[in-house]
């Protein structure tokens, strides 16, 4: 479980919510449901970066924390003289206030050693930009949330066979690594280029490709972030070994008789121990920090541009994804849509949050967040689309 706290940020006045492994964010348009939702990806980002780095040095160094986030989603005119967040877990917990001199402050859990190693995904409204885009450096913002998923779409294009009748549509997806292209075959065996399909298809398939591959192959691949990674990022992997290693003594008597080894980039680090214990527990610290375990997937308005029971079949397939028992995956989206917020309760998730945005009636044009109870997550369910013609009755 994951606790957030936003205030004076943007279009939010006060958000106060606890996430579980799946949530929904809904209101208004331009009411904050996306603030939030950048803001609990980055935090969870923040946290990775942390534990891998065992040190929060990095986010302490003056405005760094604020810098990176407001710099990497472009929303550096929501920064507020009182902005304040704060995000805890079972492992970790810090905070940025914007009043203090000291603005960054990180507060480590008693159970951070427990801590296994996310795949953390933003996955934006405007995902289509890969089917605008031949080559990504064209794109404005180097450096960007943007720039950043067309990354991960060609790692994750290249790495996916080929995946036949995705969610019943009859159409057929892949890449062809020899021409550079993203190809779609239809019903009646017609080819297209992924640019030369409806806008529908431009959306959906780089979504159900992405999260295809967040909730199945980036978890096989084995330390795949250890592979082509730049000489700064091994260096601070390096580091973080060997604090690690100086941790895991008990004792320092006899022969260091037990090894373990690491691969970054190819070369080989090794490490020694006094006792079997000893290595043990280097390995299983170094398996939760590096291998990724899990996925938590950050997705902002799955219904762009699809008709409303195309959304709900996505809406259970990805469901049936998350809930894989062997993983820990977590799922935070934001939608307009009725038909995406019923196939969830429909689902009666056992862990499910669905907070609602709505007015702050003292201070206007600002919003507020609150998360549904039980009784209200009934109702809404019972009052199917009528609920969103009488949405201010379940916000107050």
């Amino acid at each position: 479980m994951k606790h957030l706290i936003i205030r004076n940020f943007g279009p939010l006045k006060d958000v106060d919510i606890m996430l579980e492994q799946v949530n929904l964010i809904i209101g208004l348009q331009s009411s904050g449901k996306t603030c939030v939702l950048r803001t609990a990806c980055f935090c969870s980002w923040v946290e990775k970066r942390i534990m891998l780095l065992q040190s929060a040095d990095y986010f302490a160094n003056g405005s760094v924390f604020i810098d990176s986030f407001a710099g990497y989603y472009q929303m550096e005119k929501y920064l507020k003289e009182d902005t304040y967040i704060e995000y805890s877990s079972a492992y970790s917990s810090f905070s940025f206030d914007n009043k203090r001199a000291d603005k960054f402050l990180y507060r480590p859990q008693a159970n951070s050693w427990r801590y296994c190693r996310p795949k953390v995904a933003y996955i934006p409204s405007d995902r289509n930009v890969v089917s605008l885009f031949k080559d990504y450096k064209q794109l404005p913002n180097p450096g960007s949330y943007l720039q950043d998923f067309m990354n991960e779409w060609n790692r994750a294009r290249r790495q996916q066979a080929k995946i036949s009748d995705i969610l019943g549509l009859g159409v057929d997806y892949y890449f062809d690594e020899n021409k550079e292209k993203d190809l779609v075959a239809l019903q009646n065996g017609k080819i297209l280029e992924l640019s030369e399909t409806s806008s529908g298809m431009q959306s959906m398939l780089p979504l159900f490709v992405y999260t295809d591959y967040l909730t199945n192959e980036v978890l096989e691949d084995k330390m795949v972030n250890l592979t082509d990674i730049s000489l700064v990022k091994i260096e601070e992997i390096r580091h973080t070994l060997e604090t690690i290693y100086d941790r895991c003594f008990e004792t320092r008597m006899g022969e260091h008789r037990f090894e373990a080894s690491v691969s970054l980039n190819g070369k080989r680090q090794t490490y020694f121990f006094y006792n079997q214990k000893e290595r043990d527990k280097f390995n299983r610290y170094i398996t939760r920090l590096l291998e990724n375990d899990h996925s938590e997937i950050f997705l902002e308005e799955p219904e762009n541009n699809l008709f409303p029971p195309t959304q709900c079949q996505y809406v259970r397939w990805i469901l049936d994804r998350i809930s894989d028992k062997a993983r820990k995956n977590f799922l935070f989206i934001t939608t307009h849509s009725p038909y995406i917020l019923s196939s969830l309760l429909q689902e009666n998730i056992p862990d499910f949050k669905l907070m609602l945005t709505y007015h702050d009636k003292d201070n206007k044009g600002l919003f507020s967040v609150k998360t549904a109870d039980e009784d209200e997550l009934q109702q809404i369910y019972d009052n199917g689309s009528d609920a969103f013609f009488n949405f201010e009755a379940f916000t107050h």
